[in-house]
């Protein structure tokens, strides 16, 4: 396996060196105790001297003896073992089976390695132990003596360089944030991808996005030097992408992506956010315009059939009166009564008059501000309709994690797809809200009617948790930066990156309301409906007079 570069760094210890290994091991168990240890695990231990005192400590512990292997490991947990040095087959030979865990949980693991006096001055020694642990992804682990144990020896191994330091054996120096500050500029490679507003490549074709602040402030302030990975081989699909990110973090090639994205593995170390992220759907909106649904619209369907069953009445009961039976001539002789055919006539002529004046004031006020289909504002309404969704294929799992209701509704609805169309008039598809507005805003045209073809739903699917990535490797970076970026929330430096998001948000769209207010000619075809209406009213009215 390639070794990265290796630089030597001594730091000053401060501390009278102890008699033996025994009386500065104690204290740091103690020290690793009262901090965040809540078990002890010993290994390879029973036929070393300090075996016996280790097991007498008053401590929650395990004890693993021969090639059993650990179970899983947590951050939790403090493992002591023994490592046989004297060659690579000896080391291998002497712990590798420990280590044959299932799962992706060997990065959590906190280890300090006892070896023979003699070799830990020797560079062979750290090489060999940094090959080992960085093969299994473990960052943090320290070396020291078995015997005059007064320091230890260990590796801030990264993608680009390895720095080897001596340090005191003190818990908190070495197995948490600490273990990163150190007079040395620390090169971090990162990579990023595409997903507005939080990378994306602006203008100058320069990244840029609220992620990119934030770290960019934060590797400014903790004196690392940043270094952009860039594949060669470039991802053909998002499916392509996940995967490519996903390899170059396990392969060590990087120490961090700085995109934050769902969570869909516990695998690796990761910064979870506070702020989740919201997650829409975007529909296409009917533009054309339902002129002849709009006369229907001003009464319910149930009015409609009493006016209709009350015309057909009326109708009914005037033939009869002109048919000679005894029925007819009863119904003429009634309505001769004077004070009923008064009384019959001032009834229809308030009930027509208030019927026309509600439907006409109604249909004016529909005619000209929603001359459109109404968009659906709710989920319920948005899978009331037949709208078809676009899901990628690794879309699938973000889905699923949604409300089992919502999820099972998507997926029946649900075309998979190997690319989205994203300004698709025939399917809707899932989007971020930040993403998706301002995509609608920078890049869809208003059509002639002066609005957009594509809406955001106001209810949204529900929210997915998001996170920084980083390598196995990188967990003591992870630790380190996940203060600072808490940090930084707290001194407002959010606030501050959102707030660029925003003033990006709100010029696009000062810019997009300019063509909203542009009066087109789609615009007029109300107007000339409600003088048609009025034309053909008043021709009735004429020959009715006539």
């Amino acid at each position: 396996m390639k070794l990265v570069s290796i630089l030597s760094v001594t730091l000053s210890l401060g501390l009278v060196a102890p008699q033996n290994l025994l009386h500065s091991l104690v204290p740091f168990i103690d020290e690793a105790f009262r901090h965040s240890i809540r078990e002890l695990c010993l290994a390879g231990l029973e036929q070393r001297e300090v075996f016996e005192d280790l097991v007498a400590l008053p401590y929650p512990k395990t004890i693993l003896g021969g090639n059993i292997t650990f179970r899983k490991l947590e951050e939790s947990h403090l493992i002591i073992l023994f490592a046989d040095v004297r060659s690579w087959s000896t080391l291998v030979e002497s712990i590798q089976m420990k280590f044959m865990t299932k799962g992706w949980t060997l990065w959590q693991a906190n280890i300090l390695v006892l070896v023979e006096d003699q070799y830990l001055e020797r560079r062979a020694t750290m090489s060999m132990l940094s090959q080992f642990f960085r093969h299994f992804g473990i960052g943090f682990w320290c070396v020291t003596s078995e015997r005059r144990g007064t320091y230890v020896r260990y590796i801030l191994d990264l993608s680009i360089q390895g720095v080897m330091l001596d340090g005191p054996m003190d818990f908190r120096t070495l197995y948490t944030y600490r273990r990163l500050i150190i007079n040395h500029t620390l090169p971090i490679r990162y990579q990023a991808f595409t997903s507005f507003p939080y990378t994306f490549r602006d203008e100058r074709n320069l990244l840029n996005g609220i992620d990119i602040y934030l770290y960019k402030k934060l590797f400014e302030y903790l004196h690392l030097r940043d270094v952009f990975h860039l594949d060669k081989n470039k991802a053909q699909t998002g499916k392509d992408l996940i995967q490519m990110i996903m390899e170059n973090l396990i392969s060590k090639k990087v120490d961090v992506t700085l995109t934050r994205r769902q969570i869909e593995t516990t695998l690796l170390p990761m910064i979870v956010l506070p702020e989740p992220m919201v997650i829409s759907l975007v529909v296409p909106r009917r533009t054309t315009p339902a002129f002849l649904r709009i006369l229907w619209r001003p009464f319910s369907d149930e009015l409609w059939i009493s006016i209709a069953l009350s015309l057909a009445f009326a109708h009914g009961v005037k033939l009869l009166t002109k048919i000679r039976t005894k029925m007819g001539r009863n119904i003429r002789r009634y309505l001769k009564n004077h004070l009923m055919d008064t009384f019959i006539s001032l009834t229809v002529d308030v009930v027509s008059f208030v019927l026309i004046e509600s439907y006409l004031a109604q249909v004016t006020s529909f005619l000209l501000v929603h001359q459109f289909q109404r968009d659906p504002e709710t989920l319920a309404e948005f899978f009331a309709t037949n709208i078809p969704v676009q899901v990628m294929e690794q879309q699938k799992l973000m889905v699923s994690s949604l409300e089992p209701r919502i999820s099972a509704a998507l997926l029946t609805r649900a075309e998979v797809v190997p690319m989205l169309d994203e300004y698709s008039t025939t399917y809707a598809h899932i989007d971020t809200m930040a993403r998706a507005s301002f995509m609608l805003a920078a890049y869809t045209k208003h059509d002639e009617s002066g609005r957009k073809p594509l809406f955001i739903l106001p209810e949204p699917l529900g929210t997915v948790p998001t996170a920084y990535l980083f390598s196995p490797i990188a967990n003591p970076l992870r630790t380190h930066m996940a203060l600072h970026l808490s940090w930084m929330s707290a001194f407002g430096f959010m606030v501050e990156a959102d707030r660029l998001y925003n003033n990006l948000l709100q010029y696009v769209l000062r810019r997009a309301s300019l063509g909203e207010d542009l009066l087109q000619l789609d615009n007029l075809k109300p107007i000339g409906i409600l003088l048609l209406i009025g034309w053909v009213t008043g021709a009735i009215v004429l020959f009715d007079r006539i």
